[in-house]
């Protein structure tokens, strides 16, 4: 942890002593015990990578501040100053001359050994060598385009979904060496066009050149060093961060305070693993609920969640509880229309396999700035071959979108059933920008729940409902087989 500020420690490779000497050793080989076995062995651990902010990569690097000549942590690229406004501006370039680890040691070692002071800092200044969230990902990847297509024009919209594009990239969970290289062009061309519509050429407007776009054109090659971004950026130790702030108590010794919460925290969570806790905590039974507040069955791994009530079907509702049966069952219509029931239990909400929750239209609350949660993106199985009798059936999964306006358990044939009744979208259609988008609402059906898959948004921009799908932001499939 960096103390910023005017008490900021000016000797930083002091504090890191004590972590360079455990490293050390462990390179060198640390006596373990097998657990399993029971066996000992000899642990060696190396440190392959490690990451921080602007300020921490500056103290632990020995390099100059972002606002000096040399503030890139990346390449050897040289800042120009306009005389005006004192701004550093860094110029967009196709090839940056990367640092090199001999390099920085090299001509570290002769900033170390110049004894005349002026020359020391002139060496800093022209080396750059010298002894520092989550709601913006939503902005981004979710909310910018749609919102900004009313009020930029094409040239500008072009130039942002550039950068929208890189960054869902980014967020890849597995990466591959072409989707990089697409980064690195995405991103290139980001920042031609911030640089051809803002800055312009004129000093005037260099305070908008900062050194955060200049880090653009070195991502893809973090990416290629260091692997996916969610391996080695900022994120996790910002949520450290905002979970270790409010374990302090004490102004006086702080760090100290710190220190005794954790290790008395970690001594609870070890607790459950000595049987003599059991003693000392009595485990909770589990609650019981009744089937008017929460509702499963045999076959499902679904929830229905209140409020719940008897419920007599509309007749319109009634013909599309016969469809569905009619499309889940070899019974034709006409015995359909006399064994199927227009009665079952209406719920209003509902938890999904995977514990996700999905609201209905019949519970929402009459309130503008009410959370909008029955919208919902549908996993539908469908023959892609049912056009011709003859072929043997495709079966494919597509998406598709809509509102939910209530569940209902309903029981025919013997079985209970657990349905949405639903109100789909038209059809969808994806811009050049890559917002998908649909114009209006069509018919009611009744689906099984098993195939609603999570919850999602529409957001109404003039004539157009724009679809804001955090789950599929970015492609995550491939995020459950990380690790194995």
């Amino acid at each position: 942890m960096i103390i910023p500020g005017s008490r900021s420690p000016k000797n930083f490779n002091s504090f890191l002593c004590p972590l360079i000497k455990e490293l050390q050793e462990l390179e060198e080989g640390v006596q373990c015990i097998d657990g399993r076995t029971n066996e000992p062995f000899i642990l060696r651990a190396h440190l392959l990578t490690w990451t921080g902010d602007v300020p921490a990569l500056s103290k632990s690097l020995n390099l100059s501040g972002h606002n000096s000549y040399k503030g890139c942590h990346f390449c050897m690229i040289k800042g120009t100053c306009h005389p005006s406004n004192k701004h550093i501006y860094y110029p967009s370039s196709a090839f940056c001359n990367i640092r090199n680890h001999d390099d920085t040691i090299n001509m570290g070692k002769l900033i170390e050994e110049e004894t005349n002071k002026d020359r020391k800092d002139e060496m800093i200044r022209e080396t750059g060598i010298k002894g520092s969230t989550v709601e913006w990902r939503n902005w981004i990847i979710l909310f910018s385009l749609p919102l900004l297509k009313v009020y930029l024009d094409k040239r500008h919209l072009q130039g942002w979904a550039n950068f929208v594009k890189s960054v869902k990239l980014c967020l890849e969970p597995e990466i591959s060496e072409e989707q990089i290289d697409d980064v690195q062009i995405l991103l290139k061309k980001f920042s031609d066009y911030y640089e051809r519509e803002y800055y312009q050429n004129n000093g005037q407007c260099l305070a908008a050149c900062k050194i955060s776009f200049h880090y653009l054109l070195h991502v893809a090659d973090s990416i290629k060093y260091c692997g996916p971004s969610w391996t080695h950026w900022q994120f996790p130790m910002e949520r450290v961060c905002g979970i270790l702030q409010p374990l302090i108590k004490s102004k006086i010794k702080p760090y100290s305070n710190l220190a005794n919460m954790l290790t008395l925290l970690q001594q609870f969570y070890m607790l459950p693993f000595f049987s003599i806790s059991k003693a000392i905590f009595k485990e909770k039974p589990l609650k019981q609920w009744s089937k008017e507040r929460v509702f499963s069955t045999e076959g499902y791994e679904e929830e229905f969640y209140s409020p719940s009530t008897q419920y007599s079907l509309l007749s319109q509702e009634h013909k599309h509880l016969i469809k569905f049966y009619e499309g889940s069952s070899n019974i034709n219509r006409n015995d359909l229309e006399m064994e199927v029931n227009n009665y079952g239990v209406r719920y209003g909400r509902l938890r999904t396999s995977d514990g996700q929750y999905i609201s209905s239209c019949c519970i929402k609350r009459n309130n503008k700035i009410a959370r909008n949660n029955y919208c919902a993106q549908i996993r539908r199985t469908i023959d892609k071959l049912a056009h011709r009798p003859n072929a043997p059936p495709q079966l494919i999964i597509v998406d598709i979108y809509g509102i939910v306006n209530y569940y209902l358990v309903h029981e025919f044939n013997h079985q209970v059933y657990m349905l949405a009744y639903i109100q789909l979208t038209s059809k969808i259609v994806e811009d050049e920008y890559g917002c998908k988008h649909f114009t209006q609402f069509r018919s009611k059906e009744f689906i099984d729940v098993r195939c609603l898959d999570h919850c999602i948004g529409f957001a109404k921009i003039d004539n157009k409902y724009y679809i804001i799908d955090k789950e599929n932001a970015f492609d995550d499939s491939n995020w459950e087989n990380i690790g194995h």
